[in-house]
């Protein structure tokens, strides 16, 4: 970087033993210019940070354009690859995070860094925490499956925005635990909104934001029902009669 550095040389004499010091002074001076750096695809909570040669010299929050400074001897300009998201299932990713800034010899003043989003799914269900789900999904042709329980969830990877992830759950029934039975009922999103199979009976969601599923169970329980014989009351009925009289008539009840 431009400015004065001032080094000391030290060298040390063995025969006859003697040990001195030189003090140098340098100058350094380069030539700055000014460039643009515009940031794109970022959400106005997420920060990204502009680097000349690994040296932060910038940084921008959200969709932003800033006017910086650099020596003519900068090589290269970069910005954070993979800010970090407020949002634990968004990703915002910088394919080309570094760029020169020299191109066929002519120095380069504008520069444009375009982020692209992708989203994950995190997958939850209702169940007892002992009772372990399997979970099967496809992304085109490609398909994964996982196993989790209600306590620690899944979270899939993260996908471009607007991939079409389909998936299944099992098993549909499972039975005694803990005197509960569990029968899968629905899934429904963050939102409450319950999923529709699709045509080939497979459940879908296209990520095109933070996606939480819930994989609702109905639960059945077991109802035991003791009684002691000797606890069990004796109903009398008693009959009473009662006579009344008409002139000419008796009438008995």
């Amino acid at each position: 970087q431009p400015g004065t550095y001032y080094v000391t040389v030290r060298a040390t004499a063995v025969e006859p033993a003697s040990t001195s010091d030189l003090r140098l002074t340098i100058y350094v001076q380069q030539t700055i210019h000014s460039i643009t750096v515009t940031i794109r695809g970022l959400p106005a909570d997420v920060l990204t940070k502009v680097y000349a040669d690994k040296t932060q010299i910038g940084e921008a929050r959200g969709e932003q354009t800033l006017t910086l400074m650099i020596s003519s001897k900068t090589a290269t300009l970069s910005v954070t690859k993979d800010p970090p998201s407020n949002d634990p299932l968004s990703q915002y990713l910088c394919d080309d995070s570094i760029r020169n800034t020299t191109e066929s010899g002519v120095r380069t003043t504008d520069f444009t860094f375009q982020y692209k989003t992708r989203y994950a799914a995190k997958f939850t269900t209702n169940v007892a925490a002992d009772i372990t789900l399997t979970l099967k999904m496809w992304v085109g042709q490609t398909d994964t499956t996982v196993t989790f329980n209600s306590a620690q969830g899944h979270t899939t990877r993260f996908y471009p925005e607007g991939t079409k992830l389909r998936f299944a759950i099992g098993p549909d029934y499972v039975p005694n635990s803990r005197d509960v039975n569990y029968k899968f009922k629905a899934w429904r999103d963050s939102r409450g909104q319950t999923l529709e199979k699709n045509n080939e009976g497979f459940f879908e969601v296209v990520l095109d934001r933070p996606t939480v599923l819930k994989a609702n169970y109905d639960r059945y329980v077991v109802v035991y029902a003791r009684t002691d014989p000797t606890e069990v009351p004796i109903i009398t009925e008693v009959i009473t009669t009662f006579m009344t009289t008409t002139p000419g008539k008796m009438n008995c009840m």
